[in-house]
């Protein structure tokens, strides 16, 4: 969206307003991000939970992402559930190509998928998760694979 471009090129960006204006000066987004690294979780932050959490959306089983929003002319939210309804769709399709059933992925051997690729994956995974930061295991958002 046009807005979020303009924020990022006048207010976030190195010199921009939120630099030149707030007293940590260069340092203010870094002391931004080390906050908000520490309340931030995706399971309860992002798109339907966040709608639900702030009462604008109630769960509905009947809809495409399983919620309703509570005010229907919500244009932002309304996208944004077009959206998260999209990737969710093409995730699992994508997912139930490797794993048509349950059984499927119990029998797999990380080396067994993708020619040894899994295992690079996995380590990759690993060492993301064993450094710190957002993506900590420390963190209850991780699901195990």
């Amino acid at each position: 969206m046009e807005i979020n471009a303009v924020a990022r090129q006048s207010l976030i960006n190195g010199g921009g307003i939120i630099e030149s204006c707030f007293s940590p000066g260069k340092y203010s987004l870094e002391i931004s991000s080390a906050a908000y690294k520490s309340s931030w979780r995706f399971d309860m932050e992002a798109l339907p939970a966040d709608l639900i959490r702030r009462g604008v959306a109630v769960e509905d089983p009947s809809q495409p992402c399983g919620i309703r929003l509570v005010i229907e002319d919500y244009p932002y939210a309304a996208n944004g559930l077009l959206v998260w309804s999209a990737i969710q769709d093409w995730v699992t399709s994508y997912v139930s190509r490797f794993y048509p059933d349950s059984d499927t992925q119990s029998q797999q051997t990380p080396n067994s998928i993708h020619g040894g690729q899994n295992s690079k994956n996995q380590a990759t995974r690993t060492r993301q998760t064993s450094r710190g930061g957002p993506n900590s295991t420390r963190q209850p958002i991780w699901l195990a694979f």
